[in-house]
């Protein structure tokens, strides 16, 4: 279902690009899952284990025509009634609930091809803008899941 005729064209790796963002995934999305676990969200609830296989399925699907197959891409979901997603650096990905919801949810969570759409999305805003937020967020001190916690009215 994920088959394109198109080729994809592989970015090449700046000066310590790579090493950074392997080093953000390994040092910090811990950090992240662990603040999220701390404000009282679950991560990767037991009643939605299957959309969880399904989510990391589809990511391993789609890994090979993303713009850097090497990263080693992890996918969890939030118990969270936010409209949301988030990609960091490294390959880290996290689906709030609510993005599958059924009144305000975006995202149809029996259609692969709309997740697939949104992870590609995704990855390819990771390449582009969240090495920015994530290098702002640590250079100013704040918590890495500020962003996110704005977005679901918490305070980091």
């Amino acid at each position: 279902p994920y088959k394109t005729s198109v080729k994809t064209q592989r970015m090449e790796a700046k000066e310590g690009g790579i090493k950074w963002d392997l080093s953000f995934k390994k040092n910090y999305f811990p950090k992240i899952l662990e603040q999220l676990r701390d404000k009282g969200y679950t991560i990767d609830p037991p009643s939605q284990k299957a959309l969880v296989a399904r989510l990391n399925k589809i990511m391993n699907r789609l890994k090979p025509k993303t713009l850097n197959p090497t990263l080693p891409f992890e996918v969890h979901l939030v118990q969270n009634d936010t409209v949301n997603d988030v990609c960091y650096p490294g390959g880290g990905i996290l689906f709030f609930t609510g993005i599958f919801g059924r009144a305000e949810g975006l995202i149809d969570p029996q259609s692969d091809e709309e997740i697939a759409a949104v992870m590609g999305f995704l990855e390819l805003r990771d390449r582009r803008v969240s090495v920015r937020v994530g290098l702002r967020t640590i250079n100013s001190g704040r918590s890495l899941t500020s962003p996110i916690l704005s977005s679901t009215g918490d305070q980091a």
